[in-house]
């Protein structure tokens, strides 16, 4: 199991879901920029940066109360 944090723009939202109900592979940063990847589930310190980077993401899914996070450089998708 993978995850992976995609900014997508609106005009590819509905391909991109055309493709995760498809049993086809496809390479994610086809429709957006990967903020985030990894194996497993994404940890807790992953969730927050990403939350706190992409405020959007928050109103969602907001960092757990109990990880504190200091404002950092944004990395590549393959230094998580």
């Amino acid at each position: 199991m993978i995850y992976c944090y995609l900014k997508v723009n609106f005009p590819n939202v509905e391909k991109l879901q055309a493709a995760l109900k498809s049993d086809a592979s496809f390479t994610p940063s086809d429709f957006g920029e990967v903020i985030a990847a990894g194996l497993d589930n994404p940890p807790e310190e992953v969730k927050a940066e990403v939350a706190l980077i992409y405020p959007m993401i928050a109103k969602s899914a907001p960092a757990p109360a109990n990880v504190v996070v200091a404002p950092v450089e944004k990395k590549a998708w393959d230094e998580y």
